[in-house]
């Protein structure tokens, strides 16, 4: 039977539509459920003849409609993985090109939602290695839920670390979008920029990943020492510093100058602050000692903001702002690419 199958499908219209608008494969994806092997088969073939998965019948369903039903149909998890490694063999069959005309359907997000929540790894495999545009929603969700971690994974490997969505986001872009301190999210970055994620990818709005990470690292002065000093360690962490070299913030400042721009500000910031908690303390001291004669607890008051003010400066001092950053590691190789 797939010998006569085949031998013919040269010598026929393989998008040829019956009177109700059905091609070939929107007869061959009805019939997969009542047997798999041989109907698989048969899918397979036809694609790789150049059947399109974008062909609307007279009820609006295309092939791929009716392969995403067959995959998702069932609730029982062992089910679907089973349908959904039917439907990874089905598709390798098939052209990148007809792939891409998927692209933005309801049918592919619907696909996509239900491989990531069983976590269908060469499914997606399949999508990303044929550069695949999904959802900017369902990448961000992979990236920034722990669940998912074994689906994140897949962007570690094979140069997919790169892969950008249907907003031309990458992983790192959501990453640092959704980075705060002290979370894992800190780990996902690092795991991307050591596998060789970039800091350079612009998206549809022109960010990139390093845009977002100085924003992270400018949001508040709270903690920015220590954010600063993550920004450098991520660059420690770049292999690839002929990207560093060309590597520039959205105003067109190049990235050590910019990190050198934050350092400095960041620096002049803590004196400000620093000297301002000196003044106040010491003025608090001077106006309770004589207004009340209180003059013990004044003193107390203004050692205490001396102490806070001591406190401020040294976490944020240029000594400190880099520690085990290793960022004159990072400025000097970075300056040798320079030349």
């Amino acid at each position: 039977m797939d010998y006569f199958f085949n031998k013919y499908l040269d010598k026929l219209d393989i998008n040829y539509k019956d009177k109700e608008g059905n091609t070939a494969l929107h007869h061959t994806l009805k019939w997969l459920d009542l047997g798999k092997s041989k109907y698989q088969g048969f899918v397979k073939s036809l694609l790789s003849k150049g059947a399109r998965l974008d062909v609307k019948n007279s009820k609006d369903e295309t092939p791929f409609d009716l392969l995403v039903n067959y995959a998702t149909y069932f609730s029982r998890k062992e089910k679907v993985v089973e349908k959904l490694n039917n439907l990874s063999v089905v598709l390798s069959g098939c052209k990148t090109d007809e792939l891409k005309k998927l692209e933005g359907t309801s049918a592919l997000n619907e696909l996509v939602d239900t491989i990531v929540r069983y976590k269908h790894k060469k499914a997606l495999d399949l999508l990303v290695e044929n550069n695949i545009k999904i959802s900017s929603t369902i990448l961000e969700g992979i990236v920034k839920h722990n669940w998912k971690k074994e689906i994140f994974d897949c962007f570690l490997h094979r140069k997919k670390y790169n892969f950008q969505d249907e907003n031309g986001n990458t992983p790192l872009h959501h990453a640092l979008r959704n980075l705060q301190p002290y979370t894992s999210m800190l780990r996902k970055v690092e795991s991307l920029v050591s596998a060789g994620a970039r800091f350079d990818v612009n998206n549809d709005q022109g960010e990139t990943p390093f845009d977002l990470l100085v924003e992270y690292v400018e949001k508040g002065f709270y903690g920015q020492a220590s954010r600063l000093s993550y920004a450098w360690k991520l660059f420690n962490k770049c292999e690839n510093k002929d990207v560093l070299r060309e590597l520039k913030y959205k105003d067109g400042t190049p990235a050590l100058d910019k990190l050198n721009e934050l350092r400095i500000k960041c620096r002049n910031t803590s004196i400000i602050v620093a000297s301002t908690l000196a003044v106040v303390g010491v003025a608090l001291e001077v106006a309770i000692a004589v207004y009340s004669g209180m003059l013990a607890l004044g003193i107390g008051i203004g050692v205490c903001c001396l102490v806070v003010a001591a406190i401020t400066y040294h976490c944020n001092s240029p000594a400190n702002l880099l520690k085990d950053s290793n960022a004159e590691v990072a400025i000097n190789q970075m300056a040798l690419v320079k030349l």
